[in-house]
């Protein structure tokens, strides 16, 4: 990650950045591990139930739907708590990024910020956490919790739909099993016609999880960016597996990587930046700050000391009330 300077300040932040988004990258590793857990248990607890009796018909299969809608719904309430207390840490990550470095420069320079604005910028980023859990960043406006039960839906219906034609066409409840591990993200993968027919259970959350994650932490970004003085735009940095997860192939990041409108490659005003990366994406945004470390403590000091400045009084208010 490079800016135009190559100031204390950028090292600084940047390796602040690059901490954060390691951190990122695990939260996201656990909370997919997470997710994966919940749905095969769901799952297995209908295996033992299909291989244990003896009467596989459309009563029994009828009585499974009843039993896996009830069992989804109470996955559901888990699954959108886990996600949430994933946003929630994810945002405080990348808020933590911009304290740390302004933390940095009130040692360095002696600000004396008050303890008030420093505890504002480590606090959590509700503004931007409700965006993405109540849905305001989408255009579908769907919430969270409305995504993961339209998911749980569809489940339903593939799940049904797989042990209905398990009776139709007499399959042995061996092999239903297989199938519905299969459908689950597991099993046997030689049996392609079910994840032709029904993807995988368990892809949306998936896909629902890193998106949400990645979302959040550039959201954070932006919106106490956003009138923080110092920062005149952002540079759209590819993720460090960009290239081999998209096997050669190019996208909408790349262009965006490559992109100048006359204050270097890869970086945009605040009012042109694109809207947040595709689903999936783990491509980032960081800061395009000019100013030298030394500059921005120079006019910290003098706000600090009363010298009129309209612009850190506008971002500092907003960060209090995030």
């Amino acid at each position: 990650m490079k800016m135009r300077t190559s100031t204390k300040n950028n090292k600084i932040y940047l390796q602040l950045l690059e901490e954060a988004r390691k951190e990122k990258l695990k939260i996201n590793k656990d909370t997919l591990l997470k997710t994966k857990k919940l749905y095969k248990e769901v799952i297995k607890d209908l295996q033992k139930r299909i291989k244990s009796t003896n009467n596989y018909n459309n009563k029994f299969v009828k009585a499974q739907i009843r039993i896996l809608e009830q069992e989804l719904r109470e996955m559901d309430i888990i699954l959108e708590r886990e996600v949430t207390m994933a946003i929630t840490d994810t945002s405080l990550l990348m808020s933590s990024v911009n304290a740390d470095f302004y933390s940095m420069l009130d040692k360095e320079y002696n600000l004396h910020l008050s303890t008030d604005m420093l505890s504002s910028m480590y606090s959590t980023n509700n503004r931007v956490i409700q965006k993405i859990v109540g849905g305001g960043l989408y255009k579908d406006k769907r919430s969270l919790s409305e995504r993961v039960w339209k998911y749980s839906e569809k489940n339903i219906s593939d799940i049904q739909d797989i042990l209905v034609k398990g009776i139709i066409e007499r399959k042995p409840l061996e092999q239903l099993c297989r199938e519905l591990s299969v459908y689950c993200g597991g099993g046997n993968t030689k049996i392609p016609a079910i994840t032709r027919s029904y993807g995988r259970m368990n892809s949306n959350a998936l896909r629902l999880v890193r998106t949400s994650l990645n979302h959040v932490f550039i959201e954070t970004m932006k919106d106490e960016c956003e009138y923080n003085p110092f920062v005149e735009g952002y540079k759209w940095e590819l993720s460090p597996e960009h290239d081999a997860r998209m096997g050669g192939r190019k996208d909408e990041c790349d262009d965006y990587a490559n992109h100048d409108e006359g204050m270097g490659v890869g970086i945009f005003r605040k009012d042109t930046l694109p809207g947040n990366p595709h689903c999936n994406c783990l491509c980032l945004i960081s800061p395009y700050i000019v100013e030298s470390f030394e500059s921005i403590g120079s006019t910290l000091r003098k706000w600090v000391d009363g010298e009129p400045n309209k612009s850190i009084d506008i971002w500092v208010e907003h960060m209090y009330n995030k």
